[in-house]
């Protein structure tokens, strides 16, 4: 797990460079990796929502190569135990693993096919066996939305390091199965949200991101049942409870700045304070003079 803050130590980086393929970051793509570092040590689950264009999936990949060689988060020793889910859109699958084994020493493994090809993935390429012991062999698996809803069961089964979803605005309606799954079912220590969409069209689909990253602050806490799992129908109401509390306090008239939804000047304030920790957002006008 993350360390406890008497264990903590800053880490950050001020170059990344790949000698293999003589490839480095750019200048605000290392800012954005030691934000999402920092993020992380201080236990705060993280949306990063550059522009499409500014390497979102590079600086991810440097991110899970951070935690896999600096972070005490398990080294697969523990039986059920995975290092990384990505999940993101079919079409962009080959390009995380070309990233993930451009910029890390991890070790990755698509899971997509048909019902026998995911099979033999997880009986060759995802498991090994240790004694009587399941144990993952892979450092990432990355997948689709469509495989997290048909074998719900083999995500559900493991308790993953970390959980990073591309394209995270198809979460911003809680109450579908693909949400409910990453919400509810799923187990990951932390979460990293990618979207180069704008996400604060309005409150309901605002709260709902911040809720899945943090259920304590803007959720209604985690309802669970006396064997730890989700209790869903304590917890859709607490989850009721706390998005009208939500739109409450900033349901009104449109922020320009961030295309929410919000009643006057002091709660568009407030409203930009407490995303602030929790989103990083660059445009290319931005950071165009970076190199």
């Amino acid at each position: 797990n993350r360390p406890t803050k008497s264990a903590r130590k800053e880490e950050s980086y001020e170059t990344v460079f790949d000698k293999i393929n003589n490839f480095s970051l750019r200048s605000y793509q290392i800012e954005g990796l030691n934000w999402m570092i920092w993020n992380w040590q201080n236990n705060r689950n993280s949306i990063l929502a550059d522009e499409m264009g500014l390497g979102k999936t590079c600086q991810t990949a440097c991110f899970l190569n951070h935690l896999w060689k600096c972070e005490p988060i398990g080294k697969k020793k523990f039986t059920n135990v995975g290092q990384f889910l990505v999940v993101a859109p079919l079409s962009t699958l080959d390009h995380w693993q070309r990233e993930i084994e451009t910029w890390t020493e991890l070790h990755s493994v698509i899971y997509h096919g048909s019902e026998i090809a995911r099979k033999k993935i997880r009986d060759y390429d995802v498991f090994y066996s240790n004694g009587n012991r399941q144990v993952l062999k892979a450092d990432v698996i990355i997948t689709s939305f469509e495989m997290m809803l048909k074998d719900a069961s083999f995500f559900q089964s493991v308790e993953w390091r970390s959980l990073v979803v591309d394209e995270a605005h198809r979460l911003k309606n809680h109450k579908t199965k693909l949400a409910q799954q990453v919400r509810r079912k799923v187990r990951w220590d932390s979460c990293l949200l990618l979207t180069g969409t704008p996400i604060q069209n309005n409150t309901d689909e605002l709260w709902s991101l911040l809720s899945l990253l943090d259920i304590d602050e803007f959720g209604g806490g985690k309802q669970c049942t006396a064997n730890g799992s989700v209790n869903d129908t304590k917890q859709d109401a607490a989850d009721e409870r706390a998005l009208i509390k939500f739109q409450k306090k900033f349901g009104g008239e449109k922020d320009q700045a961030t295309g929410g939804i919000v009643h006057q000047s002091d709660a568009i304030q407030h409203l930009h304070k407490i995303i602030g920790p929790y989103m990083l957002r660059r445009l290319k006008s931005d950071v165009e003079s970076n190199t």
